[in-house]
């Protein structure tokens, strides 16, 4: 599932790269005010009729300031990795967004001392190694 979402992210962030490049005028809020409506009208569409049942009422009173919080949070996020594309390299970009489940494993364990199984640490290895390799590979680049 990593892989898949590593993948995801790293599509938007070439096809956000590209808009910016062909479009150079165009603000990180106004790419991002049409990514979420893309991304609505999307949802909208395949939930159709089922939206408030699925989207609201499923929902308990007690989690909506969580949920706000982590809305914001997300937006911020989103924000701060479109003004990275326009500054940096779009693989540096990567892997700074993609290394949050790297980031919630560590912080699991030594916050709320989750048991880590040897194939987890194994993967996270394989992370970080990659993680190392495509750095190493953006500094080449780079003194060219």
């Amino acid at each position: 599932m990593y892989l898949v979402w590593t993948l995801c992210i790293t599509v938007e962030l070439y096809v956000m790269k590209a808009i910016f490049v062909r479009n150079p005028e165009l603000s990180v809020f106004q790419i991002t005010l049409l990514k979420a409506i893309i991304a609505n009208t999307i949802l909208g569409l395949s939930l159709n009729k089922r939206l408030k049942s699925i989207m609201w009422d499923t929902v308990h009173v007690d989690t909506i300031p969580s949920l706000c919080f982590k809305t914001f949070q997300g937006s911020i996020g989103v924000l701060l990795a479109y003004y990275a594309i326009r500054a940096f390299q779009i693989s540096t970009v990567g892997i700074v967004s993609s290394i949050s489940p790297l980031l919630v494993c560590l912080m699991a364990y030594l916050v709320l001392g989750e048991k880590v199984k040897a194939t987890e640490i194994v993967g996270l290895v394989i992370v970080i190694i990659g993680i190392i390799l495509v750095v190493i590979g953006v500094q080449g680049t780079d003194r060219q």
